[in-house]
């Protein structure tokens, strides 16, 4: 007989055994042979396995004969129609239009002693009504007082589920799930010890009510006898997945709903009777996730909240990635908090194992080792990683998909989040190592610092440097030197020689006059470039980092040591790559510069390097001049790259307004321009390989030797300009003497 077929079966016979009850005379010939039909019932449910709801009820909450028949009795009417007709002409209460805790005494009960004992089964203590089994409504109008008047009704969901009905209320249905999880533990990934732990719990707790109950904690605690677990952690890290696999494990149901879509205006006392009136009758698991929703500090639901975890008496989880948001009162409700954390590289590896099932066709080798080492994810954001995977390689080949190295590592690269714009600036760069113009030794560093990312991941995991070091994982560095040398284009090209975003920290953002504001930005920037794999920039690092006040005079010095402090923390526990610059080396705390692990000294180039970057930074289809020198730019303009790249830009600009090509002229007039915007002198302007110069007629001549008769630079910066823009008249096209026409 199918299981649904023998639980109606077993519903009827109970129903039939009661009608018996109620036909005919207490003391009348038939009492005696409805009392054996109803106990011939009552011997086989109670032998009948927990597939039957009716047989696990009895069992579970302990009910004895009484409450028994009093259950089925208000049963009766939703299995057999005709009942209500019985039960009306049964009922003394002459309003009655239902089952009244009078008729159940007066027709299961043959003395006053046994009355009296079944009275006890309808106060707030009883299991019928501390577990909502059933309701007692109010007392009928025009009926006697007193309890004995108080209908009988079974709960919605104790109905639903002796009828093995399941689906939830129509208004629960729309916040909450019902899940029978098929998930195993086999797929949980988390340290042994607390697995162990947790599973003993959970499979215990049916002998651990028993025996709290047979040791009479009941009597001395009124509440706060259920198994309430807490699991904390960041998103992604396992929680849920571990509160189903538990009820999997122990085959069980699990009730589920997230606090915070639980309306403020609406009853929540109400929400939540209804929740742990599911959770208790289908004795599954009540998962509660983003808690904090209704546990916070000032949510005012919160006492509310706090009665339900106290009344319940099943197997609670509270699910948070805030555990700092909670009340203080969470943690005397707690049995069990997990913390959950994301996985190290050795947990990292098991959970790729775990989500790629034997069947999954792979192609190529897989570097499972690779993948756990390179990317820093919890295990919802390697299931992802794998899923985008799937879909790329159905997009790639829809006829015979396989999975490849290079399309998971496309699926990791597809969860990387950056959740950093608010505090900081992201930027990139599509050029290379190879196109950046550095004498030999800063690119010999550079090298080093490329090539120590490469491998961070084997030296502290393979080879074992990661279990000596508690800090200091990650790569720290340092690029000084003055403006313009390419410190901050450098660190653009690490981050793209890594595949990685690259942030860098938007101080005015970060720097809050706000207490307390300051450290919790400098938190979110490091906890959400660890989550993103991201790079980290602070450009001008002297304005954050510069040497501690030794002697602090306002609580402004106290506050700026602090947030160094804590910076100079933060850096050293982050695990990913931190590049610094800076202008002002000597500026620089020394505990910051003991932080270092590579210090690229970036100078200013020479004339052979400038000439490089003249030509790296003009782009192929530039319309040049034939007088253009780069190498004659190079030997009288001591410019950094930087200057180089403005007065090139500025020079294409100004060719491009007068519809020409970019000339000589043009190039030289904008390398002024940068010289007075730095502040610098031309070494010997008289040299420059121009066309001689046209003074108008109301400039002022100057002599060739100006710089030795003290004429101010700008005098001559100007009669200078002057004369670039008087090039165009006829004796302009002269021969300079150096080969070079205008």
């Amino acid at each position: 007989m199918a299981l649904q077929d023998r639980n109606l079966a077993t519903l009827i016979e109970g129903v039939a055994a009661v009608a018996g009850l109620l036909a005919g005379d207490l003391k009348g010939p038939g009492r005696q042979e409805a009392e054996a039909t109803w106990q011939r019932f009552e011997l086989e449910l109670r032998a009948a396995p927990d597939s039957l709801p009716l047989a696990d009820l009895t069992r579970r909450f302990r009910l004895n004969s009484f409450e028994l028949r009093t259950v089925v009795l208000a049963l009766a009417s939703h299995i057999e129609p005709r009942m209500s007709q019985l039960v009306a002409k049964s009922s003394r209460e002459v309003f009655a239009r239902g089952v009244t805790i009078r008729l159940a005494v007066e027709r299961f009960c043959t003395d006053p002693a046994e009355r009296v004992t079944a009275r006890r089964s309808f106060l707030p203590s009883s299991p019928l009504v501390r577990n909502r089994i059933l309701t007692l409504g109010a007392t009928e109008v025009g009926a006697s007082e007193g309890l004995l008047s108080r209908r009988i009704t079974l709960t919605t969901p104790t109905l639903r589920f002796v009828l093995r009905e399941n689906e939830l209320s129509e208004s629960l249905a729309k916040l909450a799930r019902l899940e029978f999880p098929e998930v195993s533990l086999f797929n949980v990934i988390l340290d042994t010890e607390h697995l162990e732990q947790v599973r003993q719990l959970v499979e215990n707790h049916r002998d651990y009510r028993r025996i709290i109950s047979d040791w009479g904690f009941d009597k001395v605690l009124p509440y706060g006898r259920g198994l309430t677990f807490l699991f904390a952690g960041p998103p992604g890290t396992g929680k849920t997945l571990l509160a189903h696999a538990l009820a999997a494990h122990v085959k069980r149901p699990i009730l589920s709903l997230s606090a915070a879509d639980i309306p403020e205006k609406e009853g929540v006392e109400k929400i939540l009777g209804d929740l742990l009136t599911e959770a208790t009758m289908r004795d599954g698991i009540l998962l509660i996730d983003e808690c904090e929703a209704l546990l916070g500090r000032a949510d005012k639901r919160k006492a509310t909240a706090f009665k339900a975890v106290e009344e319940f008496e099943g197997i609670m989880v509270l699910v948070t990635n805030h555990p700092e948001a909670l009340d203080e009162g969470v943690e005397r409700r707690i049995m069990y908090h997990l913390p959950f954390e994301v996985p190290d590289n050795e947990l990292r590896r098991q959970i790729w194992e775990v989500h790629l099932p034997p069947e999954v066709p792979l192609e190529g080798d897989i570097e499972l080792d690779i993948l756990a080492n390179t990317y820093d994810f919890s295990g919802g954001t390697i299931k992802n990683a794998i899923l985008f995977a799937v879909n790329l390689a159905i997009a790639k080949n829809p006829k015979a998909p396989h999975l490849t190295m290079e399309l998971l590592e496309e699926g990791c690269t597809a969860q990387l989040r950056y959740a950093l714009e608010e505090l900081t600036v992201r930027t990139a760069t599509k050029l290379r190592l190879k196109d950046i113009i550095l004498p030999d030794k800063p690119r010999k560093k550079v090298k080093e610092i490329i090539a120590a990312g490469r491998n961070q991941a084997t030296v502290l995991n393979t080879w074992g440097f990661g279990k000596k070091l508690v800090t200091g994982k990650g790569i720290t560095c340092l690029f000084d030197g003055p403006p313009g040398t390419g410190k901050t284009l450098c660190a653009e090209i690490i981050a793209g020689e890594f595949s990685r975003p690259l942030y860098r920290i938007n101080l005015p953002e970060v720097v809050s006059k706000y207490v307390g504001e300051t450290e919790k930005n400098i938190k979110a920037i490091f906890q959400q470039a660890k989550i993103s794999h991201a790079m980290l920039l602070f450009d001008e690092a002297d304005s954050l980092f510069a040497a501690r006040m030794a002697e602090t005079k306002s609580s402004t010095d106290r506050y700026a040591n602090m947030e160094v402090n804590l910076l100079l923390q933060e850096i050293e526990r982050f695990p990913g790559v931190v590049i610094l610059t800076t202008n002002f080396y000597g500026s620089l705390d020394k505990a910051l510069i003991r932080r270092i692990q590579f210090r690229v000294t970036f100078e200013e180039p020479d004339e052979e390097g400038r000439h490089k970057i003249w030509q790296v930074l003009c782009p192929p289809e530039t319309p040049l001049a034939e007088d253009v020198s780069f190498e004659s730019l190079a030997k009288h303009f001591e410019m950094t790259g930087g200057m180089i790249k403005n007065a090139l830009i500025r020079a294409a600009y100004m060719a491009c307004e007068a519809g020409t090509s970019l000339t000589q002229a043009h190039l030289e007039e904008s390398c002024l321009d940068e010289y007075q915007a730095a502040g610098k002198l031309a070494r010997d302007p008289s040299k420059i390989p121009a066309a001689k110069l046209v003074i108008p007629d109301d400039a002022v001549v100057l002599p060739a030797d100006w710089q030795d008769k003290g004429i101010p630079p700008e005098l001559m910066m100007a009669a200078r300009r002057a004369a670039v823009r008087s090039s165009g008249d006829g004796d302009a096209d002269e021969d300079d003497g150096d080969g070079h026409g205008r």
